[in-house]
């Protein structure tokens, strides 16, 4: 539910638009409460694995996904997927491993602790929007892994701070023939 909503603010960009998302119920929940679905088409499936044709979506856009995609295995396939299916371009966007404040559990560096102590943690304390005893592994990429990842792009960083980028970008727009 929370990355749809996020992406409210730039779909009244775009005439049409799809909706990916793991969970088909959660993304019915978001549509019938939601204005800006109308122009929206649901579509269950796994990032990794996209239910779509080659070149199928013009762009994709993808803010806060990517430090939910569990590493190494599982991010080089999501990004083959976004290059295949995107015709013109993709834009992906994820916080920071190297801003001090960790977003999902409102933690200063508590993404550089061991799982083992995150877990535990989260066993007796409510953190960030995460309940008591529902710890969800995430793992914040760095900008070096997203040059990594996406070798043709522009990498970039978004800070409010103007300190260290909070937001991590990896962009490319493809070349049109």
């Amino acid at each position: 539910g929370g990355p749809i909503r996020s992406q409210s603010g730039i779909t009244s960009s775009f005439g049409r638009y799809l909706v990916l998302n793991v969970d088909l119920a959660s993304m019915r929940r978001e549509a019938a409460a939601l204005p800006h679905y109308q122009k929206a088409s649901l579509v269950l499936g796994d990032a990794t694995a996209i239910p779509l044709q080659d070149g199928s979506v013009d762009f994709v856009v993808a803010n806060a996904l990517l430090e939910h995609i569990m590493p190494p295995t599982h991010r080089p396939q999501f990004v083959r997927e976004v290059s295949r299916v995107a015709r013109k371009g993709y834009f992906i966007s994820a916080p920071n491993y190297w801003f001090p404040l960790e977003p999902h559990y409102y933690l200063p560096f508590f993404q550089f602790l061991p799982e083992s102590f995150k877990r535990w943690l989260s066993q007796r304390v409510r953190m960030g929007w995460m309940y008591k005893e529902s710890y969800v592994p995430v793992s914040l990429p760095t900008k070096r892994e997203l040059r990594r990842l996406f070798p043709g792009a522009n990498i970039t960083g978004l800070s409010f701070s103007h300190t260290i980028s909070e937001t991590i970008i990896a962009w490319q727009r493809f070349e049109q023939e």
